[in-house]
C-alpha cells in the first residue's frame, strides 16, 4: 500500500522552497525526521519535493501572463513616485506595443546584379 502524503507537511515543504530553502532544510522545517531527509537532498529522489516543485512551476505559469506583467507595469506606471521608475514602466509597455521600432521603408530598386558584382570585384573575385 503506498504511502500517502501529508498535506501539511507538504504545504511547509511548498513554502520553504518557495522562500529558496534547500530542499533538506525545506523538509526539517516541515517536520521529516532526518532519516528520510537524508539521501533526499535533490528535487527527483524525493515525492513530496518533486511534487511541490510541479507545483511551484504551475503557479509560476498561471501568475506570469501577459495581461498580468501588463497590468503591473500599468500600475507601476500610474502609482511609482520615483520618476525614472514610471519611465522603465512606460518604456516597457511601448515596447510591448510596438511603438518604438524603427520604421523605415527601402526603396528597392536597384538592380542586385551590379550590387553582386561590386561586392565581388572588391573582394579580389572575378564573376566572368
Amino acid at each position: 500500500m503506498p504511502r500517502t502524503i501529508n498535506p501539511i507537511k507538504k504545504a511547509k515543504v511548498k513554502k520553504a522552497l518557495m522562500e529558496d530553502k534547500s530542499i533538506a532544510m525545506a523538509l526539517k522545517e516541515a517536520g521529516y525526521s532526518k532519516g528520510s531527509i537524508r539521501g533526499h537532498n535533490n528535487a527527483t529522489s524525493n515525492v513530496v519535493v518533486r511534487r511541490c516543485m510541479e507545483e511551484i512551476q504551475e503557479d509560476i505559469k498561471t501568475q506570469c501572463s501577459v495581461e498580468y506583467v501588463l497590468d503591473r507595469l500599468y500600475k507601476l506606471a500610474e502609482k511609482a513616485k520615483n520618476n525614472s521608475d514610471k519611465l522603465r514602466a512606460l518604456e516597457l509597455i511601448g515596447k510591448w506595443q510596438a511603438m518604438f521600432t524603427n520604421k523605415e521603408i527601402i526603396d528597392d530598386n536597384r538592380d542586385h546584379k551590379d550590387s553582386v558584382n561590386r561586392n565581388l570585384k572588391i573582394l579580389g573575385i572575378d564573376n566572368n
